[in-house]
């Protein structure tokens, strides 16, 4: 599997969520600029993997995001077209792709750059004759049976006369990466794993994880709590024999931040203390106040806001610890009436989600049942 006298390299991001109401695209933008600068290290890469939801929700023109996420897409296709790295755009969740990867394609037209780039929204199977390997690729809720999906997969293979594939690019969870309590449809990993021969890059889950051979690399930056981790993506050498391959995990170290500092049980002298040990951190660093209902903080909020006016704020209101454990009663914020269509409730539902205490798994899965009713 030997690639012009070398080993094989390749990059795999997923989940970078441009358009994201609460992480500035212009910021992730800046950082995808720097994670793959056009450079001598960037240009060892023989392909890049993009593994679905690269866009948050649907953008329209007047969207400045629009013309920010353009200018990179058409940049980051000169620099492969340069450096001929191969492209590969698979579509995400429905509710958030939305089908706008053929930005690639038409940008890669129109740019004149001829990036041997293809966008994927079908579970199908490719083979890359250059490298020499097939690959499979998994669009999310292909269909809501994974068994069935499974068993289309199964098809595909025979249709195309393998036992296995080389690589498969996925989007999408596996059983293992749901808390034991959350029965929802997920795809089994052992299927998976005996029917590819290297590597499986997964999309979706937007915590970053390996096991076995499946490659998770979470999400590229932040858009919520709950996400303290690091962030960032995957580069892989595979070696013919694979008893060398080399798998690095870059972390994006600029990823937005989002805090949540504990100031129960803590005087109004003791938070401002607290406070004043982040004011270092970045602009549009998320920082969220854990505290009780009687908190004098709660009711000096207008000055934490006006003290350290870059960041933004808001409280998790929390009842006192009751043998050890607490419980959220709610979040303050104020209010501000917002028209609600179709076209952005489902937005709007999960930026409030965004601020509960919820498993990032749990609330992804949420919005893909809500996208379905609406």
């Amino acid at each position: 599997m030997a690639y012009k006298g070398k080993h094989l390299k390749m990059a795999s991001i997923s989940d970078i969520h441009l358009g994201h109401s609460n992480t500035p695209t212009v910021d992730v933008i800046a950082r995808l600029r720097e994670t793959f600068r056009d450079c001598d290290e960037t240009g060892e890469l023989d392909i890049i993997w993009l593994a679905g939801d690269i866009f948050d929700k649907l953008l329209f023109f007047p969207d400045n995001n629009v013309h920010e996420l353009q200018l990179w897409i058409n940049d980051f296709l000169r620099m492969c077209s340069k450096r001929d790295i191969v492209v590969r755009v698979l579509e995400g969740t429905p509710s958030h792709d939305r089908g706008q990867g053929k930005h690639f394609v038409t940008i890669n037209s129109l740019g004149g750059h001829n990036v041997d780039l293809k966008y994927v929204d079908t579970l199908s199977i490719e083979y890359i004759k250059r490298f020499d390997i097939n690959v499979l690729y998994v669009p999310d809720e292909w269909d809501h049976d994974p068994n069935v999906t499974w068993e289309s997969v199964c098809g595909l293979l025979q249709q195309h006369g393998l036992d296995k594939v080389d690589y498969a690019i996925m989007h999408g969870q596996f059983e293992y990466h749901l808390p034991e309590h959350l029965k929802l449809p997920s795809h089994e990993s052992k299927r998976y794993l005996s029917i590819v021969k290297r590597y499986i890059f997964i999309g979706h889950i937007h915590l970053t994880s390996i096991v076995e051979r499946i490659l998770t690399a979470g999400s590229f930056d932040r858009i919520c709590h709950n996400e303290e981790g690091p962030k960032g993506h995957f580069r892989v050498q595979v070696s013919d024999d694979g008893k060398h391959d080399k798998i690095t995990f870059v972390e994006n170290k600029q990823a937005t931040k989002y805090i949540t500092i504990n100031c129960m049980e803590v005087s109004i002298e003791g938070v401002w203390e607290r406070l004043a040990e982040y004011k270092e951190y970045p602009a549009n660093s998320h920082f969220r106040l854990q505290c009780t209902k009687d908190s004098e903080i709660r009711h000096s909020m207008s000055e934490v806001k006006e003290r350290y006016p870059l960041f933004h704020w808001k409280l998790k209101i929390t009842a006192q610890e009751t043998d050890g454990q607490t419980a959220t009663t709610g979040l303050v914020d104020k209010f501000v009436a917002t028209e609600i269509s179709p076209g952005n409730i489902c937005a709007l539902v999960q930026e409030k989600l965004n601020a509960q205490e919820l498993d990032s798994r749990v609330l992804q899965r949420t919005m893909l049942l809500l996208d379905k009713v609406i």
